[in-house]
């Protein structure tokens, strides 16, 4: 599958002399990412310096949006697929999350790494506002509007079964406090296993409990962490099971991965890729098969390790081959459990896990010396040591970390920080083409005798008012650029949301066909479901090919912009050449993301109540009629929220690229502009005043080139630094593509 099976072991080549890293390793996951960052800052605060005010607001800018960035990592699994294990290991919290209860995770959890804690302190909850709890007390909406279109009598008896204990269970746990707590948040300053226990694990209601007293009205947990094994700032997101019988939650689930640059998807190696296993992966490959790395866990579940885990990854490697076709996903094998026992350490921990069969495989492979697994080794510092480094590697923790890295390379951050370091070398260059047309522009003033300081002020003063025509007509040539984007961009999502509509029609206009068929053949089905996955694909392609025809216009415009800032920059200073539009593989629109793809729809339900559509119909063309109704109207907001993705990423694109392509001549025509000035000022009103002095004159002109051979070094500088982050970036990315290949 692209880049293969990685297994923890077998990936590293790793001998005898293992130790478990520690997380101040200098090889900390997004190493490259945040070196690359901080050096575009500086370059960034060190150009401010130099540049006129046009280009120092553009930079501030700049600056706090990289400060902004956050990679997104959301983990998602089955109820019981070790998906808290998981998480406790891979951010090296090995006694955070509760693994001996289930379901422990009911309510998205975000766990942020590297960042700024907010005022509120380390720990968040959110709870449920009344809106969104009376829809959770009377089912989703949505369903509630498909099951009063088949059939205004019927009622999903088990989803409002589960809603009302949860109801009852919520107001026996919160009393009379449970009005007042929707749409508040509890926050501490600190928090521990026990805190998070009453507000994100469901357990069981027993007397007055606090295990999950808040669980049911939680909607969103926010977790702020000092350390980790990220250099980058990192949100790792924990998500409800995906079967979670609570459908509200599985949309909440849904929700939470949208803003995801990589999703993990943890199965259980006893059943990999079970038909919930295969159905969430069709809904996540929507997000972008690109993003998805697969975590086999629980291989510490098998008795023979070796001949087991060769089975399972060629079972996995069959079956997402066939159910995604071309697509590379990375798969991981490894025991969450394993990784968690070499960060724990201690006897209890280790003793338990020396007791399962599954730890021979450590010896099979020559990670530890068969007494290294024997209870008397627990007291060897050697062999224990020895044992927990071999636990780590083998339990794909490693390869885990090495895959999110290489995902990093080619991420929307990583984009970020070449757009802004080409911007900030653009500018650079830019400012020292005008600190050096100012410098020749000095040496060429040779003060002449007899000269008086009116004549040079009027025609310093002609000279500022062609500056301020042509700065009017670069605002004014800006606007019309804006307005060709906003045409083109315009045009291009009329046609997009037209094709897409045709995608869904054909393939609702298919299933009609294909339905009225098995019922005049007499076949009535207990139960229909909808080939989601082929339309979902469908409008995926589409979607892809006219969204890349959109962004080569959008390019293509794009390119016009540098004959046009050349042509009005020679209006007024002829001898100064404009920054050259970059290579075009440099010129690149960040994919938009396709989540809305993997969005939950009524169709997507697989059950007998299915059954209810047979009712009340005359004629097996009402009934395909009815099915082609659904499907249009249940991906026609689908379709809606791919043209609005498509829309927001190029107009963003356009607007942020058009303002620093004009802001480069804008700094120019400042800097040009601030020095006539400066000599208007010095000759003074006088008419009849004399010229100033010679030589002071030219003591004046020599600091003012001292000054700008200065700040024409140091822009040089700083360009020849930007060009190679630049390059640096746009390698990695390349040889990550290559290797996806």
């Amino acid at each position: 599958m692209g880049e293969g099976y990685i297994n923890g072991a077998r990936a590293f080549g790793l001998g005898p002399a293992l130790r478990v890293p520690a997380p101040t390793d200098e090889d900390e996951v997004g190493a490259s990412l945040a070196t690359a960052q901080q050096q575009i800052v500086n370059c960034g605060r060190s150009l401010a310096g130099l540049v006129e005010p046009a280009g120092q607001a553009l930079i501030g800018e700049a600056i706090n949006r990289l400060g902004q960035q956050v990679f997104r990592i959301a983990v998602v699994g089955q109820i019981k697929s070790g998906k808290s294990s998981f998480i406790n290991a891979f951010a090296r919290q090995p006694r955070l999350l509760p693994t001996d209860v289930t379901p422990w995770t009911t309510t998205v959890t975000h766990l942020h790494f590297g960042g700024r804690k907010p005022a509120s302190g380390a720990a968040s909850f959110q709870f449920f506002s009344a809106e969104e709890w009376r829809d959770l007390a009377n089912g989703d909406r949505r369903i509630r509007e498909l099951t009063r279109r088949l059939d205004p009598d019927f009622a999903p008896d088990l989803l409002h079964r589960h809603v009302e204990a949860m109801k009852q269970r919520a107001v026996m746990r919160l009393g009379r406090d449970f009005a007042e707590l929707l749409g508040s948040a509890h926050s501490f300053e600190s928090f521990n296993t026990e805190l998070l226990a009453r507000y994100v694990c469901s357990g069981d209601f027993a007397g007055n409990s606090s295990l999950g007293q808040f669980a049911d009205i939680t909607k969103q947990a926010d977790l702020y962490f000092d350390g980790g094994p990220f250099a980058f700032p990192v949100t790792l997101t924990d998500t409800p099971g995906t079967n979670d019988p609570f459908l509200i939650r599985d949309e909440i689930t849904r929700r939470s991965l949208e803003s995801g640059d990589l999703y993990i998807v943890v199965l259980t190696a006893r059943q990999p890729l079970s038909e919930a296993d295969v159905n969430l992966m069709r809904l996540m490959h929507g997000l972008s098969s690109e993003r998805i790395i697969v975590f086999v866990n629980r291989v510490d579940d098998f008795t023979d390790v070796g001949y087991d885990l060769a089975e399972v990854l060629m079972y996995v490697e069959k079956k997402l081959h066939a159910n995604f076709p071309g697509a590379r996903i990375p798969v991981v094998a490894g025991s969450a459990a394993w990784a968690n026992g070499a960060l724990k350490g201690d006897d209890e921990t280790l003793s338990r896990l020396m007791q399962r069969s599954s730890l021979g495989y450590l010896a099979d492979i020559g990670l530890v010396h068969p007494q290294d697994l024997t209870p008397d080794a627990l007291h060897d510092a050697g062999s224990r040591e020895r044992l927990r480094g071999a636990l780590f590697a083998a339990s794909g923790l490693p390869a885990m970390y090495r895959a999110v890295a290489d995902s990093m390379v080619s991420s929307h951050v990583a984009h970020m920080q070449m757009q802004t370091a080409r911007w900030f070398g653009d500018m650079a260059n830019a400012s020292a083409k005008a600190a050096n047309f100012e410098l020749e522009s000095s040496r060429a003033e040779v003060p002449s005798a007899g000269v008086r300081a009116s004549d040079e002020r009027i025609a310093l003063e002609r000279e500022t008012g062609v500056l301020n025509e042509v700065a009017a007509n670069m605002e004014r040539s800006a606007k019309n650029i804006d307005l060709q984007f906003s045409t083109i961009i315009g045009e291009e999502m009329t046609d997009l949301r037209r094709a897409l509509q045709a995608v869904v029609d054909a393939h609702a206009a298919k299933e009609r066909d294909v339905l009225i068929a098995t019922l005049e053949g007499g076949r009535a089905p207990r139960t229909w479901t909808l080939e989601s996955v082929a339309l979902r694909r469908a409008l995926a392609t589409d979607f892809k090919a006219r969204f890349d025809d959109a962004a080569a216009r959008v390019l293509e415009l794009q390119s016009k912009v540098a004959p046009e800032l050349a042509r009005l920059m020679s209006l007024i200073a002829p001898e100064i050449s404009m920054p050259t539009e970059p290579e075009k593989r440099l010129l690149l629109i960040p994919p938009p993301s396709t989540a809305a793809l993997s969005r939950f729809v009524a169709l997507d339900i697989e059950d007998s109540w299915w059954s209810s559509l047979w009712k009340g119909r005359t004629s097996p063309s009402a009934y395909g009629e009815q099915i082609e109704s659904l499907i249009k109207e249940e991906f026609q907001p689908v379709a809606d929220d791919l043209v609005a993705t498509a829309e927001r990423v190029l107009s963003t694109y356009a607007m942020t690229s058009s303002k620093w392509s004009f802001a480069l001549c804008t700094n120019i025509i400042q800097a040009v502009t601030r020095r006539r000035v400066q000599l208007i000022g010095k000759l003074g009103g006088d008419a009849q005043a004399p010229a100033p002095r010679s030589d002071d004159l030219v003591r004046e002109r020599k600091l003012q080139t001292q000054s700008l051979t200065d700040r024409l070094k140091r822009c040089g500088a700083l360009n020849h630094q930007l060009e190679i982050i630049v390059h640096d970036l746009g390698s990695r990315r390349q040889r990550q593509t290559e290797m996806a290949q």
